[in-house]
Order: C-alpha cells, then sequence, then structure tokens
C-alpha cells in the first residue's frame, strides 16, 4: 500500500505557505512524477514537491497548531487553538478524499 501524495493544487498552495519538505516526486498541474535518480520538473511555479497527505497533515498540526480529524462517513472537521472548530465539509467520496480537501482548507488558515 502506498501513502496517498496530495494534489497539485494543494501542494502549490502549501508552497506558498512554507511547506517544503525533501521528496523524490513532484508534480506538475493535472500530473504526479516520481523521479528515478533525483531529477527535478519545473513549471511556471517552480518546483512543487507532491509530499503524502501524512505529511502534510503533521506539518500542519507541528507547525501551525491546526489540526484536521476525518470522523465517521468522510466528513472533515478543523480544529485550532483558537477556534476549536474553524471549518468542515461533508460528503466525500473517500477517507483520502476528504482529507485533502480538509488539507486545503486548513492551508487558507495559515
Amino acid at each position: 500500500m502506498k501513502e496517498q501524495l496530495i494534489l497539485f493544487e494543494t501542494a502549490k498552495l502549501a508552497k506558498e505557505k512554507g511547506f517544503d519538505e525533501p521528496s523524490d516526486t513532484y508534480v506538475t498541474k493535472g500530473d504526479k512524477y516520481e523521479t528515478e535518480e533525483g531529477a527535478f520538473f519545473k513549471n511556471s511555479y517552480g518546483f512543487i514537491t507532491a509530499s503524502t497527505q501524512f505529511l502534510l497533515q503533521k506539518w500542519l498540526r507541528e507547525e501551525h497548531n491546526i489540526h484536521i480529524v476525518i470522523p465517521g462517513k468522510w466528513a472533515f472537521i478543523i480544529q485550532t487553538e483558537e477556534n476549536n472548530s474553524a471549518a468542515h465539509g461533508y460528503d466525500y467520496v473517500s477517507y483520502e478524499e476528504a482529507l485533502e480537501a480538509g488539507l486545503q482548507e486548513a492551508l487558507k488558515l495559515v
């Protein structure tokens, strides 16, 4: 089983917010590319690493005290220290889809 990589839109927003973890995987709009020898892919936004959802979620929690909770049938709740429930969304098809939406909303709070 492979960990879920974040989408291009999420990666772009994460980079704008200061997330820049090293990775051997980079994204361009609509595609993900895995490198074999550390090759880099560049687009008009520069180098954008394709992190896993887990690493981005951990960065938001440790660096910004923003927690993303995925309860029950694929919804998300964002909790911050200042506001117990800053945002939420529901009716997603899968856990990963709910988490991706939660990551995007959480990054908007940074």
